[in-house]
């Protein structure tokens, strides 16, 4: 795909100041995660350009939540339940690229492995939970996420005490 000449969706704000650039497979509903967008700035003569996720190729963006890329997003709410695991929950927030998982600060895994324990890598792309398994009773584990997109990040953290 040739991103200087194609595009599937366009939209302008104000007096041409911000121009948004949407990028998907042809007949790819506006609604779902699999754009890039661009946004264009124009103040005075100078132009900058910026992607979603800072590349332009990853197809994991909503169109209609354009303007939401390019501003540091909420933090996410946390909430959680504690049964033979741990289940912590999130509502989504618009415009996150990925989410990061950070249990005790990244020195817990189930599997014994020290670092950040999270699913891709570091991203967790349409994800809304995370289950953190083989808790032990009586220790309290620390749990931050944050919410990410290419302006910035934001960050909830929630102390839970397995009794």
């Amino acid at each position: 795909m040739d991103f200087n000449t194609f595009y599937l969706a366009k939209d302008i704000q104000g007096a041409g100041a911000t121009a948004y650039y949407g990028y998907a497979t042809p007949g790819t509903p506006t609604s779902n995660p699999n754009w890039v967008i661009r946004q264009e700035t124009t103040t005075g003569t100078v132009t900058t350009y910026k992607w979603s996720n800072n590349n332009l190729i990853g197809y994991e963006c909503i169109w209609d939540n354009r303007q939401y890329y390019f501003q540091t997003p909420s933090a996410p709410s946390l909430t959680y339940s504690v049964g033979g695991m741990i289940n912590v929950s999130w509502t989504g927030v618009t415009g996150v690229s990925r989410y990061n998982v950070l249990v005790n600060g990244g020195n817990y895994s189930s599997s014994g492995v020290i670092g950040t324990y999270n699913y891709n890598g570091d991203n967790l792309i349409n994800t809304t939970y995370y289950n953190i398994g083989n808790i032990t009773h009586g220790t309290t584990y620390s749990v931050q996420v944050t919410a990410t997109n290419q302006a910035g990040s934001s960050v909830s953290t929630v102390n839970i005490y397995v009794p």
